[in-house]
């Protein structure tokens, strides 16, 4: 059961979109002439946030985060950014600055001073929450996983993606369920159809050596994100919200 597999400190499901994330078919099923294809990918996440209705992003400033807020200001009014970091000069600050000024969201930054925070960034997700208590909030956790977004994906092993997608659920879902306190919290990026997308596909064509995440480079040229957001370091969250900028 996972009320067992969670513990017996286990509230109530936060992460209501998917409903069956804890259960996710996270293995690839490759084809080997499997094409992706922009416009179905974009429709169809599209479509997803359509139904579910919700307005705001917890936003990064990275491309994932961006080509959802891109998509949610097609399709909503007053759509609501909140970025978090440990301080202003953090570089999730100044990207998300750009993303939310170019596309008009009603931008809100949370600076923590969380001091030594833990390997999973238990405590500044906690610390969001808790300011955002009742709030429903769209989050782009997984993408990286599906898409090969990490810098070790480059290598092209089967071995590697295989890695991410089995921590998927234990390392960043569930801290992320077990943080979010009265927050409900949605994951477009983890929808059935939106795996099927890109579990399918060759690595090749997710990751080689010199790029990563290709497909989400792919829509987000197509939905015409500024360059130096597509472009930009990727940073692990803890890593990122704990780092001395060079």
């Amino acid at each position: 059961m996972l009320t067992e597999f969670l513990g017996s400190a286990y509230r109530y499901i936060m992460i209501v979109f998917p409903q069956n994330w804890a259960n996710l078919d996270l293995k690839p099923k490759i084809q080997k002439d499997a094409k992706f294809n922009v416009t179905t990918f974009i429709e169809s996440l599209k479509r997803i946030l359509e139904e579910l209705n919700v307005k705001n992003l917890a936003y990064s400033g990275g491309v994932d985060s961006t080509i959802v807020l891109v998509l949610m200001s097609e399709l909503f009014e007053n759509v609501k950014t909140f970025t978090i970091a440990c301080r202003d000069s953090h570089p999730d600050i100044s990207f998300a600055r750009i993303g939310s000024k170019k596309y008009g969201s009603q931008h809100h930054e949370f600076i923590f001073k969380v001091r030594n925070p833990d390997p999973s960034g238990d405590d500044a997700v906690r610390l969001l929450f808790l300011h955002l208590q009742d709030y429903k909030m769209i989050t782009c956790d997984g993408i990286d996983e599906l898409a090969g977004g990490y810098y070790d994906h480059l290598s092209g092993k089967n071995e590697t993606f295989n890695f991410y997608l089995e921590r998927l659920i234990p390392d960043h879902l569930m801290p992320l369920d077990r943080n979010s306190e009265k927050a409900e919290v949605y994951l477009p990026y983890i929808a059935p159809e939106i795996i099927d997308s890109l579990n399918h596909l060759p690595l090749k064509a997710r990751a080689d050596q010199d790029n990563r995440k290709i497909p989400i480079v792919l829509v987000a040229r197509k939905l015409g994100i500024p360059e130096e957001i597509i472009s930009r370091n990727k940073y692990g969250f803890c890593d990122a919200f704990s780092m001395e900028d060079k």
